[in-house]
């Protein structure tokens, strides 16, 4: 990824699923290393946050339903993966 490489090129390349990768990229912006910007834009970001605001965990076929078509499951757990970073930080900074 850090070669510039999308999902699917990774995906191909490892014989791993989208899915998958989108798995270890969602690890990495919980830990902070990628940001979620660099991976889901601007505009999904502001659709897909608020949609996660009551998420208690779980399945996120809900939550894609509610966001439709145009929203990709990986996009959706990117951005919890964002937010959970940020509840980490939050709370770090809070002591």
């Amino acid at each position: 990824y850090k070669e510039g490489k999308s999902v699917q090129d990774i995906a191909t390349e490892r014989k791993l699923t989208q899915q998958t990768i989108e798995g270890h990229l969602a690890h990495f912006i919980e830990m902070g290393e990628i940001q979620i910007s660099e991976l889901v834009s601007r505009e999904k970001i502001v659709l897909i946050e608020p949609a996660l605001k009551n998420f208690q965990g779980g399945n996120i076929t809900y939550i894609k339903g509610k966001l439709g078509s145009n929203v990709s499951f990986g996009e959706i757990r990117l951005v919890l993966a964002s937010l959970e970073f940020q509840k980490k930080l939050s709370s770090h900074e809070d002591h």
